[in-house]
């Protein structure tokens, strides 16, 4: 019993483990603002902006605080780490945003269906870039 406790305490300790946590939580922000958005009658371009920014903002910290363990707050690396992550996620954006739009518009896919499609790609590419790049120890 003691073995199998330590072993699910390593998994929960695990990078790769909070990533997929906070990842989990990034993109239920990011579908259910989205889906809100859809629903209120709003196109997919400004469904996906607003919920990308709020999606991002809730990354970030669960990113630098707790996946990544990044306990450094001196405005400068505060701001070079910011910049990297946001100039990231802005990549992923455009990527996401017109995979969206191709699905939606040229293929006539439903907007809820086409943002789930897109988030599997998309989550991939934000642990390469937060893990390689931004949150590199």
């Amino acid at each position: 019993m003691k073995k199998i406790k330590e072993l699910i305490y390593k998994i929960l300790k695990h990078e790769s483990f909070k990533y997929l946590v906070a990842g989990g939580f990034t993109t239920l922000i990011s579908i259910g603002v989205y889906t809100a958005f859809i629903k209120l009658g709003f196109d997919v371009i400004v469904s996906n902006t607003v919920s990308t920014i709020m999606a991002v903002l809730f990354a970030y910290f669960a990113n630098k605080v707790w996946v990544f363990r990044q306990n450094n707050f001196k405005p400068a690396h505060m701001v070079k780490e910011s910049f990297t992550f946001f100039l990231g996620r802005f990549v992923t954006y455009v990527l996401d945003t017109a995979m969206i739009w191709m699905l939606v518009e040229k293929i006539s896919v439903n907007p809820i269906i086409s943002k789930l499609i897109t988030q599997v790609v998309i989550i991939v590419l934000n642990y390469v870039v937060s893990k390689k790049i931004v949150f590199k120890k």
